[in-house]
């Protein structure tokens, strides 16, 4: 009996897996993530910008962990930038995942930036801590080139 159930287990995993990467392939031939256009992605060279969602919150922080951390295996990224220009609210999952991915591209000698934020993200950015840690642009030209430029204190 055991080895039945076990065998039927495993024909349905197999089913799974290959569902998985049967969708896998169509959405990155697309060019999508998981969860349609929650969030988007272009690689430029070594460069890998993430366009987030409007909303970043514990319920799209998993699936955004878990392709950004695709994109970076998949792909030698020496640069990570993430685009806040659509993003209106943040939670501390949103923190987590850049703290997170800060310290993936840190341990490869990579860098991490971010433009786009506006006052309210700045604010979140800069109570989390990543306002400090992570630097932060106003175009995506300049966070992609990672050059120096004037920017504006967070003001509350």
């Amino acid at each position: 009996m055991m080895g039945q159930s076990a065998g039927r287990e495993t024909k349905r995993d197999m089913k799974r897996d290959m569902k998985r990467d049967t969708s896998e392939q169509e959405r990155k031939q697309k060019g999508e993530n998981k969860v349609g256009q929650a969030f988007t992605y272009e690689a430029a060279g070594q460069t890998l910008v993430i366009h987030l969602p409007r909303e970043i919150d514990h319920h799209n922080c998993t699936i955004l962990k878990n392709e950004t951390d695709l994109l970076l295996a998949e792909n030698y990224i020496t640069r990570l930038v993430f685009d806040f220009t659509r993003t209106e609210f943040m939670d501390s999952s949103g923190i987590g995942v850049l703290l997170g991915r800060y310290k993936q591209m840190k341990g490869s000698a990579g860098t991490v930036a971010y433009y786009g934020a506006g006052r309210q993200v700045k604010r979140i950015l800069a109570i989390g801590g990543i306002a400090g840690i992570v630097k932060g642009y106003d175009t995506k030209e300049a966070a992609m080139e990672g050059r120096p430029e004037r920017r504006e204190p967070c003001r509350k």
